[in-house]
């Protein structure tokens, strides 16, 4: 719904991976996720 894309939007949740992937599907793009040493 438009509330929950605007909370994902606005850092208010911290979504699981499977919604992360859902959402970048929805809007034509690809999860990606990157670990770098600091």
């Amino acid at each position: 719904t438009q509330s929950v894309i605007a909370r994902l939007e606005g850092g208010t949740r911290q979504p699981s991976m499977r919604t992360v992937q859902r959402y970048a599907e929805a809007i034509g793009c690809r999860a990606v996720v990157r670990l770098e040493r600091v």
